[in-house]
C-alpha cells in the first residue's frame, strides 16, 4: 500500500478461509536491518481490530520485540505488558502449513498482582 523505505504499509488476505478475517493491514518500521511490525489492522465480518505494539527493545542481536501490545476494538481494549522475552528453538512441526493456519503459539503467562 506505500513503498516507503522507512514505513512501508502492507496488505495480505488470507490463503484460505479458515481465518476468522477477509485482509489484514501491516505497518512497519525500519530499525537498523531489519523491519518492525508496528501495527496490525484486521478487517473482517464487519469487525475491525487494531493491534499496536510499542516500545520495542532488543533481546539479541537484531532481534526486537515489544514490551507493550495494544489490542482495540469492538469498543474493547487490551493492553500486555512483557517482562522479559526467551528465545526457544522451535520445534520443525512448528512451521508446516496445517500447524501455522489452525494452532495458536504458546506463550508462557505470569500473574503478578500489581
Amino acid at each position: 500500500m506505500d513503498a516507503s523505505e522507512q514505513a512501508p504499509v502492507v496488505e495480505g488476505e488470507p490463503q484460505t478461509a479458515f481465518v476468522p478475517y477477509q485482509r489484514t493491514v501491516f505497518s512497519l518500521e525500519r530499525r537498523g536491518g531489519t523491519y518492525l511490525v508496528i501495527q496490525m489492522t484486521y478487517v473482517g465480518r464487519g469487525a475491525e481490530r487494531q493491534a499496536r505494539f510499542l516500545d520495542f527493545r532488543e533481546i539479541a542481536p537484531r532481534r526486537f520485540r515489544p514490551s507493550v501490545v495494544v489490542v482495540e476494538g469492538d469498543g474493547g481494549r487490551t493492553e500486555i505488558r512483557f517482562r522479559h522475552w526467551a528465545i526457544h528453538t522451535p520445534r520443525p512441526q512448528l512451521f508446516t502449513p496445517a500447524a501455522l493456519e489452525t494452532r495458536m503459539l504458546e506463550v508462557p503467562r505470569e500473574s503478578t498482582d500489581e
